[in-house]
């Protein structure tokens, strides 16, 4: 079951197929990562960062909300750090660094 808000002159038909986005919860201005930029230890998630030029650290991170494309980073990153992209994530745009975000592109801010 749902309950929907309908604007004055809309209505719902029987029979009908519909599409809808459910948000389970959202955050404003959070600092998010595309998900394949993390990395997963036994007991840990991490990416690598960038220390110098084409020399990275391992650095641990606290994540928070995701969508499944982008995850919240609640902790180990800021906005100016660049993170190691793989082979696979090299020809997507807008990933290689962390960015404040509404909840979780790469890295954008969404208000």
């Amino acid at each position: 079951k749902a309950a929907i808000l309908l604007n004055k002159g809309e209505f719902l038909r029987a029979g009908y197929s519909a599409n809808a986005d459910i948000i389970l919860d959202k955050k404003q201005h959070v600092l998010a990562i595309k998900e394949g930029l993390l990395q997963f230890g036994k007991d840990s998630i991490y990416v690598e960062v960038e220390t110098s030029p084409q020399i990275f650290k391992k650095t641990l991170v606290k994540t928070g909300i995701s969508d499944g494309i982008n995850v919240e980073i609640k902790e180990g990153l800021t906005l100016n750090d660049k993170i190691k992209v793989f082979e696979k994530m090299a020809d997507k745009k807008d990933n290689k660094e962390p960015t404040e975000k509404g909840t979780t592109s790469s890295g954008r801010k969404n208000n």
